[in-house]
């Protein structure tokens, strides 16, 4: 080519890749722009620079010369959203919607108008856009595959923690993120460490010295694909957890807590997870002692999940049900309930299996039927193994060893309990203690 030839573009992605010798010859070509109707276009990773410096050399030297620049994308404001949406071709999209979704990504911005595109639906994309109700391709299978593999990769204290900080939904502090995930404070802190350096979650800082920092997800595609990549188990799990939290939270602060989990279910919605909404209300309506508003709620959760052939929901509306039968004495209706929820919950994920058997353990023992008792708790200890939560596991430990010590086994009674107080006393971390988490023996 010649500066008398046709102009030309050449474009190379991620040169951090490149060996050295094509490094060197990027180099060349740089120094040769001034000769040739070219324009070279390349792109690298600001954390793989330091390989690139024989090529970053002859870039400044194109720089100083105003024959190049060097450009740092960053996020597309809604100005450039709009202009690129009012493009012919391009599907409707709310602009506020997509700047949510997104925060302005280049990359996840072009996956989302390309599968709307793909679609070939834009009357559906807009009355979406209007009614602010996702599709099903939002986020775009492209971009949660990517997400995905993101989440992946971090190690499982972090998984969880993010699992929990996409329940909870919106920007929570470390001390909340710790007692909904079930993680143990170092655990949580060198978890938050690992997400913020994978920019899988952004750090606020306080109003005032005197608050904590919160944690959020740098954007909404991102917090749906780890709620999404949870099983039911453990999403029904970690909202129980969430809401008892930000219960204690309220009775101390009322004025600065906020009301209500996020659990993305309202009236109208899919009847499966309306009736896990409605379950997790009666575990918390329980537990404060509304003993009509948690029966109400557990039969209307049980309604609903039968109307969806929902076994998950199902699973937890009979556990709720029967812990309520057994505190009001009903022992016979609480037994059937919970048989009936272990039913249910064996073939899913273990977190149901668990928890029906856990109450099903202390109503055998309440009622005189010790082995009964040990051979269920034992049950719902090696399934507990398989969720990794410290506090639940802890509470398991708890009540093998009360039937172990009434069963006259007193050695094995006491490993279980040094378990339980080990595992307690991870969960239970910070200046003040807090009992409640060491009475925790039912959900």
């Amino acid at each position: 080519m010649t500066a008398a030839g046709p102009a030309g573009i050449v474009v190379v992605e991620d040169v951090h890749w490149a060996d050295s010798s094509s490094l060197g010859l990027l180099a060349y070509l740089v120094r040769r722009l001034a000769d040739w109707p070219l324009l070279l276009v390349l792109s690298w990773q600001p954390e793989q620079a330091g390989r690139l410096r024989v090529l970053r050399t002859a870039l400044g030297e194109a720089e100083h010369q105003s024959m190049g620049r060097t450009v740092e994308p960053g996020p597309l404001g809604p100005e450039a959203i709009g202009t690129l949406l009012g493009l012919d071709g391009m599907p409707r999209i709310d602009v506020s919607r997509l700047l949510a979704e997104t925060r302005g990504l280049p990359m996840l911005v072009h996956e989302y108008v390309e599968a709307l595109r793909a679609a070939e639906e834009p009357e559906a994309g807009a009355a979406e856009a209007d009614t602010g109700e996702p599709g099903a391709w939002w986020p775009p299978a492209s971009v949660r595959d990517l997400l995905r593999t993101r989440l992946q990769a971090v190690s499982e204290a972090a998984r969880q923690m993010l699992t929990a900080a996409a329940v909870l939904g919106s920007d929570n502090d470390a001390d909340l993120l710790r007692a909904a995930s079930g993680r143990g404070e170092d655990e949580i802190v060198e978890a938050i460490d690992e997400a913020l350096a994978r920019s899988l979650l952004t750090e606020i800082p306080p109003p005032t010295r005197q608050q904590a920092p919160s944690y959020g997800f740098p954007y909404e595609a991102l917090r749906r694909t780890a709620y999404e990549s949870a099983t039911l188990a453990r999403r029904r799990l970690l909202h129980g957890r969430a809401a008892d939290a930000l219960t204690r939270r309220h009775e101390r602060d009322p004025a600065t807590t906020r009301a209500a989990v996020v659990t993305e279910l309202v009236e109208g919605t899919e009847p499966g997870r309306l009736a896990r909404a409605q379950a997790d209300r009666a575990v918390v309506a329980y537990r404060r002692g509304a003993a009509g508003q948690a029966a109400d709620l557990g039969r209307a959760a049980l309604a609903s999940a039968r109307a969806a052939a929902d076994p998950g929901a199902t699973a937890q509306a009979l556990n709720v049900l029967g812990m309520l039968a057994a505190r009001s004495g009903d022992t016979a209706a609480a037994e059937g309930y919970l048989r009936d929820s272990l039913a249910e919950a064996r073939p899913l994920e273990p977190g149901a299996a668990v928890a029906a058997l856990n109450n099903l353990a202390r109503l055998l023992a309440e009622t005189g039927r010790g082995p009964e008792a040990l051979t269920a708790a034992a049950e719902a200890l090696e399934l507990g193994r398989e969720l990794g939560d410290q506090h639940r596991m802890a509470a398991l430990h708890t009540n093998m060893a009360d039937l172990l010590h009434a069963d006259g086994q007193r050695d094995a009674a006491m490993t279980h309990l040094k378990e339980a107080a080990r595992r307690f006393a991870a969960v239970d971390v910070g200046d003040a203690p807090r009992p409640e988490i060491w009475a925790l023996v039912e959900w």
